[in-house]
């Protein structure tokens, strides 16, 4: 009884460890994706700004 207690508590000291990473995983995923956001937002800018010199003659 005493090694499937051990057993048990490997397994969910496991699980702790496992859900610790892939906690830290996601906040990477949050992280990551706010900054391509910000990429998108900022390539859309560039892109309206030149196309708006395309249709000034500008560029």
């Amino acid at each position: 009884m005493a090694t499937a207690s051990q057993s048990i508590a490997s397994e969910i000291a496991g699980v702790n460890q496992a859900s610790g990473e892939v906690r830290q995983a996601v906040e990477q995923v949050n992280l990551r994706s706010g900054e391509l956001a910000r990429m998108g937002r900022d390539l859309k800018e560039i892109v309206e700004k030149f196309q708006l010199g395309l249709n000034h003659g500008t560029i």
